[in-house]
């Protein structure tokens, strides 16, 4: 992989089709409930957390201020 900058537009060229990827992290539970709702019903969701009053969006699975479950 090339760290190069393109300086000249003319240097850069185009890439069709896909380019296969492997990934080896997943979004989690809390992260494919919020993909799936913004996929499904165009709407955004986030949790709260009781404790401390933040609201994590994407949501999280735990407040990382003081570590309280969120659901």
């Amino acid at each position: 992989m090339s760290l190069e900058k393109v300086d000249k537009l003319g240097k850069a060229i185009p890439w069709y089709g896909d380019i296969p990827i492997e990934s080896r992290y997943t979004v989690g539970i809390a992260g494919e409930r919020f993909f799936r709702e913004v996929k499904d019903n165009a709407r955004f969701l986030g949790t709260r957390c009781p404790t401390c009053d933040l609201t994590y969006v994407p949501p999280m699975m735990y407040c990382e201020r003081c570590f309280t479950r969120l659901e």
